[in-house]
């Protein structure tokens, strides 16, 4: 038989021999020598079919041999196993449209040109003497572009070529999806606490304060999100044993400069209020001041604002409530700016206390540690979504005018306003308003809900665990139980199966001895 991949032919001895189909007898016993013959003249000829398929095979036998051939001539002609050797070959290399040489003698660099009239270079690719590669674009090192992840060695002439032109296109793309509104951005910055720890990994050891020989306890992260689009980067991160606000103001400075170095335009900072954070800020001002907007360090012409995190002022709102003497707080009522309404914390416990021995409840985010949180539950942001909550205001409209809570109505329009302005800025997809049927978290697609927090609720990690992850966790958001069974911060159970087999009936008298808000 013959082999369909190699062409070759394939035999083997039979087991138990037998005549071939057209064999005749050339010995014959016992007769005249000229009935018998040893010529092959009596063996009969090649059939068309059996010649067709010897001579099919015989091409398929000679082109695998030469395909062989040229194979190894092709891997010698674009495998790279030397610097050298890549230096030989670069010699007839074609590089892709808009690409330049330039040879060193440890490195080889690849240019990418735009504008001809006023050249600037774009990105460049460097092979060094170990054949490592990287790549810079706008003077910034990267480990890939967009979905498109770099090579860390080249072994091979073709891996340059599809690396050079799949740069050009994701170029190309970028620029022709208006990508380049990626470079508006606002940048972020957050404290992270950490264990004091030394680590040693990978020859380098990581842990110390990065201006100090003591061990750092926090880390100063800084993350760039765009206005335009999804992208978001953390630039820098900063471990500190002790932070001042000067320190603070000039890495801030030389980071919201460098961002616009390599092409980014920072339009904000945000930050929580911490009097660290502040002091940087007001340094932006000739005469250090707090302000909303500073003129920006990149390009005075251009502003540069200064937000506070939303959560931040959310828990700051709840914790100046708490603080106030009798827990009354004042504000404006917006409809006419010459009258002020009170809002009481007072409301809210005798609203929780009159459902206390309910199971059903009206206030069914009230509990006590919403209501009476110690100094580290204040800054769970949870328990202040409790009390600010839509939820709360209709109960207070519904049960203070029948039980005479303290300053019910004032209230209830004081967590009506903060509701409404943390559903606007607590959104994290275009499609949260249909998911909750709430028109104001449908009002804007880009917010800062989406990046609201660095740090999230990550305490003492390590130096090291923050320079390995590539992006920090964030508070999920969390949405309020329909129905919850608390009574006085413990849980009560209830099985419903217990009730129906004790064949428990309800009857019309039975209701009328519920009270009215049942």
């Amino acid at each position: 038989m013959w082999d369909e991949k190699t062409g070759k032919k394939v035999t083997a001895p039979l087991s138990y021999p037998k005549l071939a189909a057209d064999a005749i007898p050339v010995f014959v016993p016992g007769c005249p020598s000229y009935l018998s013959s040893t010529s092959t003249s009596a063996t009969s000829r090649e059939s068309p079919e059996a010649r067709r398929n010897r001579l099919k095979n015989d091409f398929l036998r000679k082109t695998i041999s030469e395909s062989v051939e040229s194979y190894a001539q092709y891997k010698n002609k674009v495998s790279v196993e030397t610097f050298k050797d890549l230096k030989f070959k670069i010699d007839n290399f074609k590089v892709p449209d808009k690409w330049i040489i330039m040879k060193h003698e440890k490195r080889v660099n690849f240019l990418l040109i735009c504008n001809p009239q006023n050249p600037k270079l774009q990105c460049s690719v460097g092979i060094n003497e170990d054949l490592s590669v990287f790549v810079f674009v706008e003077n910034v090192k990267l480990t890939s572009i967009g979905n498109l992840r770099l090579p860390e060695y080249i072994k091979d002439m073709n891996v340059i070529d599809k690396l050079l032109s799949d740069i050009n296109q994701e170029i190309s793309e970028r620029e022709d999806s208006g990508m380049s509104e990626d470079k508006l951005v606002i940048l972020l910055m957050d404290e992270i606490h950490l264990k004091e720890n030394l680590y040693y990994k990978w020859g380098n050891i990581v842990g110390n304060a990065f201006n100090d020989e003591k061990l750092a306890k926090s880390a100063h992260v800084f993350m760039i999100s765009s206005l335009m689009s999804p992208y978001k980067e953390v630039v820098h991160i900063l471990p500190v044993n002790k932070m001042t606000g000067e320190v603070l103001h000039t890495f801030l400075k030389n980071i919201v400069i460098g961002l616009h170095n390599i092409g980014f335009e920072v339009l904000g900072v945000v930050s929580d209020n911490h009097s660290i954070n502040r002091k940087a800020i007001s340094y932006f001002s000739n005469s250090p001041e707090v302000k909303i907007v500073y003129p920006n360090p990149a390009d005075e012409n251009k502003p540069l604002y200064f937000v506070i995190d939303t959560v931040h002022i959310l828990k700051n709102v709840r914790n100046n409530w708490l603080n106030k003497r009798n827990q009354d707080f004042k504000y404006p009522n917006f409809s006419n700016m010459e009258i002020s309404e009170t809002a009481s914390f007072e409301a809210l416990k005798e609203m929780h206390a009159s459902e206390s021995t309910s199971l059903l409840k009206y206030g069914f985010n009230l509990s006590l540690k919403t209501l009476y949180p110690s100094n580290l539950e204040r800054q769970n942001v949870k328990l202040a979504v409790n009390i600010f909550n839509s939820s709360i205001s209709i109960v207070l409209k519904e049960l203070g005018p029948r039980k005479h809570f303290k300053n019910w109505e004032g209230t209830a329009n004081f967590i009506e306003i903060i509701s409404r302005w943390w559903d606007i800025v607590n959104v994290k997809t275009p499609l949260n308003g249909q998911r909750l049927r709430n028109i104001q978290t449908d009002n804007l697609e880009e917010r800062f809900g989406k990046y609201r927090q660095l740090a999230g609720s990550q305490y003492h990690v390590s130096v090291r665990q923050i320079f390995e992850s590539e992006a920090k966790l964030r508070i999920q958001a969390v949405m309020p139980l329909a129905l919850t069974s608390h009574n006085f911060g413990r849980k009560c159970e209830c099985n419903v199966a217990d009730i129906l087999a004790n064949n428990c009936m309800v009857d019309k008298d039975d209701l009328d001895e519920i009270s009215d808000t049942m």
